[in-house]
This record gives structure tokens, sequence and C-alpha cells, in this order.
């Protein structure tokens, strides 16, 4: 019921009114209607009450850090505009609020449509090649449902490659298998190392590719990786990353190729291989890795946990000194002058704080 109030609230509708209330509080007391600028609580109460919503809702159910979300911030200003009796200001704060939330899910459902049509560009399991006669190119799967049946030496080709490690492209003509190409990949000498270090960060790989399932499993064996999703199409890569999104899991991408541009995008992070990665892939990613050298990956890990860290430490001490400013200015103690010094003196150790990355040597 709360939930549905708040989503009522929180809607294109009823933030227009809010937004109405708030610029007649504004507009109506200079022309002699002193009582209008009462008209802020409107303001404060449609356009609040779902950012209070938001705030409690992530302080009870996001993990960690995650739990301080701009909404519990805003949330905290607009009180203390209430407290010191700038109704204005907390209905302003509340309604921004409100107004930027509409904003980010117009954005997000562009989103959505733009990934949707980046999947479209993928290729799929199998190609058509009509020159006179049809020829079909693609995996086994493919060539099945258009009806070709493999002939046993066929099928034992097919197991022998698999073995060894390597994926096949199937060719059929007359609903004939009339040929078998053999491609394998080659295993960085690095691989191996790179999946210990992000273990030793407390950090999963997991291995999805559009091969079958022996030649994934050939493979992830060599690297040490244990979990592994095989004879994957571009969305259903993509499925796979939404769904341990879902599981509460920060996941980061990393890829090369057309395929992998869709879930490039779907990730948390997208880390695109620059130099012999598809220039598709390379826009979908976030980061590019122009070296193409893959034990960069740790590094850039670490330099993540780093930065997070930073951040973390510096939005600590940064709330600390707002919420010691906010009780001294309603007790009085600080006034507009002392205030602002407060204020930049807590942006300077947020400068100096991040300024510490620079001498931080990766191990």
């Amino acid at each position: 019921m709360v939930k549905k109030c708040s989503d009522f609230l929180a809607g294109m509708p009823a933030t227009v009114v809010s937004g109405v209330f708030l610029v007649g509080s504004f507009v109506l007391p200079p022309m002699g209607f002193g009582q209008a600028a009462y008209l802020a609580w409107v303001s404060i109460l449609i356009s609040g009450i779902p950012l209070v919503y938001l705030a409690v809702h992530r302080i009870i159910h996001n993990p960690g850090i995650s739990k301080i979300s701009s909404a519990l911030l805003i949330s905290i200003a607009m009180v203390a505009a209430i407290a010191i009796g700038d109704v204005f200001a907390a209905g302003e704060v509340a309604f921004i609020m409100a107004l930027g939330a509409i904003l980010e899910d117009i954005t997000t459902n562009r989103a959505k449509k733009g990934l949707q049509n980046l999947l479209r560009l993928a290729p799929t399991q199998g190609r058509r090649i009509v020159e006179g006669k049809e020829i079909l190119c693609g995996n086994q799967n493919f060539l099945e449902e258009q009806g070709v049946i493999l002939e046993t030496a066929s099928l034992a080709l097919l197991e022998q490659l698999c073995a060894q490690g390597k994926a096949a492209i199937l060719v059929a003509q007359d609903k004939t298998c009339i040929g078998i190409i053999g491609l394998s990949d080659v295993l960085r000498p690095d691989s191996k190392e790179v999946v210990e270090k992000l273990a030793a960060m407390n950090t999963r790989s997991v291995l999805l590719t559009g091969d079958n399932q022996q030649t994934a499993r050939h493979f992830a064996a060599q690297m040490g990786i244990t979990e592994v999703y095989a004879q994957l199409l571009p969305e259903q890569k993509v499925e796979n990353i939404l769904s341990l999104q879902q599981q509460g899991k920060a996941i980061c991408m990393i890829g090369d190729g057309v395929n992998d541009a869709p879930a490039l995008k779907s990730a948390h992070v997208g880390v695109a291989m620059g130099s012999m990665g598809s220039d598709i892939a390379v826009e979908a990613a976030d980061i590019a890795l122009m070296s193409d050298d893959i034990s960069k990956i740790p590094y850039l890990k670490w330099l993540s946990n780093a930065t997070v860290a930073t951040i973390t430490l510096s939005i600590t001490l940064s709330m600390c000194i707002n919420f010691l400013a906010v009780f001294l200015s309603v007790l009085g103690v600080l006034n507009p002058t002392t205030g602002a010094l407060v204020h930049n003196a807590g942006s300077c150790f947020v400068v100096l704080i991040a300024a510490l990355l620079y001498d931080r040597k990766y191990q």
C-alpha cells in the first residue's frame, strides 16, 4: 500500500502538481499573497514522501555503503531545510529529486530500446548463403532446425573436434552436410594467472561463450574456471548477466566480438579488448584495453577497489562534517559565514583524500 502510494506520488502527473504548488509558493507572496508561501508544504508532501520511502527502503535492503543513497542525502537536506524554517528550499530539493527520477526512468527506457537494437545487429547461430543454390552455415543445432540430418561420420568428426577443444562450423547443401570447419582459440599464457589473481580479490570468474559445452569446459579447465555457460546466443549472454545482477552481483563483462557487444552494454561495467576487438564491441564497452593485455584486468580491479574505498571514505567524512554543521547551525553556533567555511573545509578534505590515489602502488 505504501509502495503504491509512493509510486503514484512519484509519477509524472503528481510531480507536475508538486511543481505548480512550488512555483505558486515563490511567485504569489511578492504579489501580496503572504500565506501562499505555505503552498510549498504541498510540494514537500507530494515529492518528499517518495523520497523518504526510497531512502528508507535502500537503508533496509541495500548492502554496505550502498545504503547511503542520493535519496538519503536529499532527505537529510530536506529535513534540515524544514528545521531552519526554509520551507521553499525543502520543497525545491524534493521536487528536483522527483523530476530527476522521472528523467532517469526515461533515459533507462531509451537505453533498453537501444540494447534491443544492438541485439538485432549481433550474429545468430547460422547463416544462409544463396547463389543459385542455398548453402547453410552454422552450428549443429542450426542445421538440425533446418532439417539437415547429420550422418554418423559427421557426428564422429564433431565429437573428435569437441574433444580437442575446437569449435565447429558445419556447411550443408540440399539438406546434406557437405563439410565441417574446425576452429580453435589459442589460450593466452597468462589466463590462468589472471583468474587466480581475481579469485584472490574475491572476484568470481564465469565463462560465457557460444562454443559447445565440451570446447568451453576444455578451456575453462585450463584457466581454473568452474562456472561455464556454453552454446549461448548474444541475447542468452545478456540473460545470464541480468540473472547474475538480480542476485545482487556487480558484473564486469570482458569481450571482443560482435556477439559480446549486447552483454558488454548490459553489464555494470563492460571491458573490450581494444586493438583486436570489433568496433561495435569497443563502442558498447565502458573501458577498452588498447594493448589487449588481459594481465591488466587484476590491476583494473585493484584500481576500482581503491577508488571505491576512497569515495566511501570521502562520502563518510563529508556527511559527518555536514551533519555536524547542520546541528551547529540549528543551535545557532554557526552563522552563514562560518557555515560556508566549514563546508569548504569538507570539500578540501575530500580533494586531499582523492589525491592519495596517485601514491598508491599496485602490488
